[in-house]
């Protein structure tokens, strides 16, 4: 900042402003001094979409395609306005709060994404993924609310809706090098294509745990959960918005991680892979029972007496994004090498190959490999061979590794494409072979005009 030069002759009751800027000049310098110095980088930090492009084109096209599925889905949400706002705004900070305390917390901190254009808290948190909380948590609670389920049912087909549209994301990213793993952590051990099983009960758990807070927070305050119907208060629906973003986590830890999966693994050592199919069965099976109600405004075809039968397919935001993002991992699957991409960005910190931690569990301390073996890991989906096998050394958390051929490319095909083609039929069904879109908000809206 440039000082003012106070000029002569400055009459009595004129602001001297050379003098405020001569104030205000010390804590500019330091303002600009703090966003280019390390704290700024902390807090944000940004790349090129080219060294982006040249490193992983893929991983590029996939945060793309989030910034689209992202403004796609607000808009859905803006246009609805009254509970649906809260709904993708609760979900924003649902997202806030798991990312935070998941780097923050020694015993869970267990992954590391691949940088991306814009990265936030020490270039851990890829913007992307501080919106993949409102656009999975957002569709997949609009989704299952069509269906009409009464509210002991709600949550069980949401939290399966959430996982199927999972799949096809946690084996496509991880085989792709969009992300690692830590190498020993004994919570992700077990795993199918790469992916910990507990990555799926994660989606599970905390989508089916945030639908239970907002709509029984809603229930109880408000007297009605009802997507359609905002309350009078505004300040008793934010409450209920920072009650299910800020308490979602601890609940699906403390009532379904607890009790299914730590219990029977750490106990009794059974696989993490019986763990998630019987989670499954329970939310299959309590999701279906509350599906076998009969609701005929869940029916198209049923629909009561005097109200317009509805069309087959009504086109909208919310199927936009999802033909746009499964077809995007339809068009990965078929076209993508990760034997030619590369990650440069932080990993599990290299060192001593014997170095033991001790992570705290339900049943007391459990080792796990402090630090990744460079020379010895057993992460099947990277090398270091596109750096002429140059081990990074002992201590650096910031290195290059490269993606390396899926073993059976068309298996990996299959899974994928053949999940995306899933996702999409049975969100055709949740989305337009079951209630009508209600447009009671914006009824209310103009009513409260």
């Amino acid at each position: 900042v440039r000082p003012l030069i106070r000029g002569r002759g400055q009459r009595k009751g004129h602001c001297d402003h050379s003098s405020a800027m001569d104030v205000l000049q010390p804590y500019l310098q330091r303002v600009s001094d703090a966003w280019n110095s390390d704290a700024r980088k902390w807090v944000v930090s940004f790349r090129s979409p080219l060294d982006c492009w040249n490193e992983n084109p893929t991983y590029l096209g996939l945060e793309l395609v989030f910034y689209v599925w992202t403004l796609l889905i607000f808009k859905h949400a803006w246009r609805h306005g009254g509970r649906y706002l809260i709904l993708w705004c609760a979900a924003l900070l649902h997202g806030f709060v798991t990312e935070n305390i998941a780097y923050h917390i020694p015993d869970i901190d267990n992954f590391w994404h691949s940088q991306t254009m814009i990265m936030f808290i020490g270039r851990r948190l890829p913007l992307y993924i501080f919106l993949f909380y409102p656009c999975f948590h957002y569709i997949t609670n609009i989704a299952a609310t069509r269906l009409k389920l009464p509210l002991w049912a709600l949550p069980f087909a949401v939290g399966l809706a959430d996982v199927l549209l999972d799949v096809p994301y946690d084996v496509t990213g991880v085989n792709l090098v969009w992300w690692t793993w830590h190498d020993t952590d004994p919570n992700i051990f077990d795993r199918m294509y790469n992916v910990p099983w507990t990555s799926y009960m994660f989606h599970m758990t905390f989508a089916s745990s945030f639908c239970i807070l907002l709509n029984l927070s809603r229930r109880l305050l408000t007297g009605s959960n009802d997507m359609d119907k905002m309350s009078d208060s505004y300040f008793t629906e934010f409450v209920c918005m920072v009650v299910t973003g800020c308490l979602s986590m601890a609940t699906a830890v403390i009532f379904q991680f607890i009790p299914v999966y730590h219990f029977f693994h750490d106990f009794y050592g059974v696989h993490t892979e019986v763990c998630v199919l019987l989670l499954v069965a329970i939310y299959v099976m309590l999701a279906w029972s509350g599906d076998r109600i009969n609701n005929p405004d869940a029916r198209p075809q049923q629909q009561a007496s005097g109200k317009k039968r509805r069309s087959r397919f009504e086109f909208d935001e919310l199927t936009l994004a999802l033909l746009i993002m499964y077809g995007y991992y339809i068009f990965v699957a078929m076209v993508a090498a990760p034997e030619t991409y590369r990650s440069t960005g932080l990993h599990q910190e290299v060192g001593d190959c014997d170095h033991v931690t001790y992570q705290q569990t339900v049943i007391g301390p459990l080792p796990k490999k402090t630090y990744l073996c460079a020379a010895n890991h057993s992460e099947p989906y990277f090398s270091f061979d596109c750096v002429n096998g140059t081990l990074p050394p002992d201590g650096a958390k910031w290195y290059t590794i490269c993606g390396v051929p899926v073993p059976n490319l068309m298996e990996y095909r299959v899974i994928v494409i053949g999940f995306s083609l899933f996702v999409l039929g049975l969100f055709y069904i949740y989305l337009h072979r079951s209630a009508a879109p209600s447009t009671a908000a914006k009824t209310m809206k103009q009513k409260r005009a």
